[in-house]
């Protein structure tokens, strides 16, 4: 069966039936229901000529689009023809950015497309068009659609697998050095995936000023076998440069993304020295959690900071080392003179001590499992040091061990643990991990619950900070624990407000 009431909406061509398929017999697009029915009432609005004019245009573009030398001129003389009549039209406007001289336009496009609503058939030719002359600045910006194609479902996994082995084919023969992470380059960029408009962004105007970026998901392969070596060449890829810059928005300002939780302490521990920048461009929600903030503190002792792509070129270039083509990366840490924009409050520095030096009393005793059992620090810890730092900068004297014992040890440390325990007014278990509370820390907390129960401290005295999901069982304790999430913007006050109402008049005695 002909279908003659609605034109081919990417050639203007006809469309036959088969099989419940409509078929154009120009292009040889095959076309869903829907589709055909956001067409039909496309043309039931417009008039026959203008209907006959719009199936005009759209053969005007098919065919510049797949002339055998491309001309963009024509190209984009055919996508504003079909855009007088659909200002709208996916692919017209596709066509257009993806002509027009300044990459970032495609880029755009791109990553603000709304695939879920698109033909699979109109991805494709999406695809196709990229892949015929694709530059370096489209790898990251196609590798996004084709993932958000696949994870709506219209790509199937050959499909994906089929065009990111192309991408990687094109991007190999244009820059031989695209996956190579040894590759000395000048700036790592640290961003959530989420904000990948802001990443092209500020890459396409480093990259035209002369500095080479490393961007992870252009840069790192993807797919089949990839992920088993991807950590290392991730870290290959950090020593490889000679400077960080920090794309810093809510999305990359969560401990679940890897810019926070492996990129920056990989930075923080093994490359202290690294110039670093931080960069909030203008979406920028200013939305921070506690442990963010905690972790981003202690990155950023020394930092530049930048608002716009101008700033972040103004401060590598500004650099007191440079980026000299002709010398290695910067022998020695550059001098930074601007304070720290994470940093809310002055960190108090530890100091050690001695038996004789036991405070009065405390306010609030932090409970916290320290090791991971793999040679490193538990998340909670870092959320235990920020809450320390926090309560000390409102006035309040809380204890953590890890802080206010440096350098007891044996029955010193015992005799401050039990002092503390005594002393302290109220207790905050820092625990995300329900397998923590049958650690070390179950011996603290169950010392203080038995003063809960002896009716010398007030059942609301003791709360669970935690970061997600919630602690369901808490051993020994009979009824709810207050909870205090540390994801939720909201936690500081929160903190502050339970040691306020366990502890006001110890402050004010003070």
């Amino acid at each position: 069966m002909k279908l003659s009431a609605v034109a081919c909406p990417n050639c203007g061509g006809d469309l036959v039936e088969k099989n419940g398929v409509y078929i154009c017999s120009y292009c040889g697009s095959e076309l869903r229901e829907k589709t055909l029915s956001d067409q039909e009432a496309l043309l039931a609005a417009l008039g026959e000529v203008k209907q006959e004019m719009l199936s005009n245009a759209r053969r005007m573009l098919y065919d510049a689009v797949h002339a055998e030398d491309v001309s963009s001129e024509k190209v984009i003389a055919g996508a504003r023809e079909v855009k007088k009549y659909i200002s709208d039209d996916f692919m017209a406007n596709f066509y257009a950015a993806a002509c027009e001289e300044d990459v970032r336009s495609v880029n755009h496009f791109l990553e603000r497309a709304d695939v879920a609503k698109q033909d699979k058939f109109f991805l494709s030719s999406v695809c196709d068009f990229m892949l015929r002359s694709l530059e370096k600045r489209n790898v990251g910006a196609l590798k996004d659609f084709i993932d958000r194609a696949h994870r709506s479902g219209i790509f199937t996994s050959g499909e994906y697998t089929k065009y990111t082995s192309r991408i990687e084919e094109e991007a190999e023969k244009l820059d031989k050095g695209v996956y190579d992470a040894d590759l000395p380059r000048d700036v790592f960029i640290a961003y959530s995936s989420k904000d990948m408009a802001e990443v092209n962004e500020l890459t396409d105007f480093l990259e035209g000023e002369g500095f080479s970026c490393f961007v992870a998901l252009r840069n790192l392969r993807h797919g089949k076998g990839a992920a088993e070596n991807y950590q290392r060449l991730l870290e290959t890829a950090m020593r490889s440069c000679k400077s960080v810059v920090f794309i810093s928005t809510g999305n990359s300002r969560d401990r679940s993304c890897d810019a926070l939780g492996v990129e920056l302490p990989y930075f923080r521990d093994h490359l202290p020295e690294i110039y670093r920048v931080e960069y909030r461009p203008a979406s920028d929600n200013g939305k921070t959690t506690m442990g963010a903030k905690y972790l981003l503190e202690k990155f950023f002792e020394n930092l530049e900071y930048a608002r716009t792509p101008e700033d972040v070129l103004k401060r590598l270039l500004d650099h007191e080392y440079g980026f000299d083509k002709t010398t290695q990366a910067p022998a020695q840490s550059p001098k930074v003179t601007q304070a720290p924009v994470l940093a809310q409050k002055s960190q108090p520095q530890p100091q050690p001590k001695s038996i004789s030096k036991i405070e009065s009393d405390y306010d609030c005793f932090l409970c916290v499992k320290i090791s991971d059992g793999n040679g490193g620090v538990t998340q909670d810890s870092i959320d235990a040091e920020y809450i320390y730092d926090l309560l000390q900068s409102e006035g309040y004297k809380p204890f953590y061990a890890e802080r206010d014992l440096l350098n007891a040890v044996g029955a010193d440390y015992d005799t401050f643990i039990q002092h503390a325990l005594l002393t302290s007014r109220c207790m905050v278990v820092v625990c995300s991990n329900e397998e923590y509370l049958q650690s070390w820390l179950k011996n603290e907390y169950m010392q203080f619950l038995q003063r809960i129960n002896d009716g010398q401290m007030d059942k609301d005295s003791i709360a669970i900070a935690y970061c997600g999901m919630p602690i369901e069982h808490f051993p020994g304790w009979n009824g709810r624990v207050q909870g205090i999430d540390l994801s939720h913007s909201d936690a500081d006050q929160r903190i502050v407000n339970f040691v306020e109402s366990n502890c006001a008049l110890n402050r004010l005695k003070r």
